[in-house]
């Protein structure tokens, strides 16, 4: 048990129905918001201490700007479930179709709107080498808060990037 306990207190789960918190449905968010509330308050019980998720919303052909206001909303309400649980949000910067926080301006935006010390970085250095994103200029001024870390090699590959873009 004490390594399980160590295990979780060291690392991220998922947190779940992460696409239905960005749904333009309000009773859509709303279950989701609660689902995911007692999900932290059950797993801090345990230790957890990191949840981590993209930020993918659940309709991602609708406006940035619109989606963008759903997941600040919702964020918003969760902020104090994570706080007062002692844990943390760990938003995983992949760059793939409709991700909202990926760049050094979404992530600004984001803690702007949730100043939240329990809103936080997966630090990923591949997803912003694939952007051509300097990577120790994010660490420099996301630092604070990077609550974990992915690591893997990467290597953009000339003709790749020619034939098939990033």
């Amino acid at each position: 048990q004490a390594v399980l306990d160590a295990g979780l207190r060291i690392g991220s789960v998922d947190l779940p129905n992460n696409k239905g918190v960005i749904s333009p449905d309000k009773n859509t968010r709303e279950a989701s918001l609660a689902a995911n509330a007692e999900f932290i308050r059950k797993c801090a019980h345990l230790g957890q201490v990191n949840y981590f998720l993209v930020m993918r919303p659940e309709k991602p052909e609708l406006p940035r700007a619109e989606n963008f206001g759903y997941m600040v909303e919702s964020f918003r309400q969760l902020a104090p479930v994570l706080e007062e649980n002692n844990a943390r949000l760990v938003i995983e910067g992949w760059p793939g179709p409709g991700a909202l926080c990926c760049t050094p301006e979404s992530y600004r935006a984001f803690f702007e709107q949730i100043p939240s010390p329990a809103m936080g970085v997966n630090y990923d250095p591949s997803h912003l080498v694939r952007m051509g994103i300097d990577y120790l200029r994010f660490l420099n001024e996301f630092g604070g808060r990077v609550y974990h870390v992915h690591g893997k090699d990467t290597e953009l590959l000339a003709e790749g990037l020619y034939e098939y873009g990033a």
